[in-house]
């Protein structure tokens, strides 16, 4: 069995601070992009705005992300695979209603919208920021 001094030990814990610290500090970028994004747009949210919003200087949001354009393409990602998933699951359950030979696809419809309803509520920021991308003009959005 290896034994451990104390001074591996405290390195350990401060690694392991350092990793909780390190998400932490990703998500608070990652929030504040969303909202400012979301609510400005690309091309009037500067990455001294996000900095800014999450608390953290310029040069350690360059450490995350290498461009603001690499920090959005990533917000883009995020939010299709949070959007995504759920949408499938909206179809799905919408599949099971019981079948109506008229009004299914009324029935369809509003299960799809209900559920989309109920994202933008729980996910207010990815999905105005998802939605800010796909109706923003195209030079007011980097290619994802």
């Amino acid at each position: 069995m290896k034994t451990m001094n104390f001074g591996s030990l405290l390195a350990r814990g401060a690694a392991a601070e350092s990793e909780a610290s390190t998400g932490e500090t990703r998500e608070r970028i990652n929030a504040a992009a969303f909202r400012l994004f979301g609510r400005q747009g690309y091309a009037r949210t500067s990455v001294a705005d996000i900095a800014d919003a999450a608390g953290v200087k310029k040069p350690l949001l360059y450490y995350y992300f290498p461009s603001k354009e690499a920090l959005y393409q990533s917000l883009f990602q995020q939010s299709q695979a949070l959007l995504g998933p759920l949408m499938e699951d909206a179809l799905r359950e919408a599949e099971a209603l019981p079948h109506l030979p008229e009004g299914r696809a009324a029935t369809l419809l509003a299960a799809i919208i209900e559920t989309l309803l109920r994202l933008a509520r729980e996910n207010t920021d990815p999905v105005r920021f998802f939605l800010a991308h796909t109706f923003a003009p195209d030079e007011d959005r980097p290619l994802c």
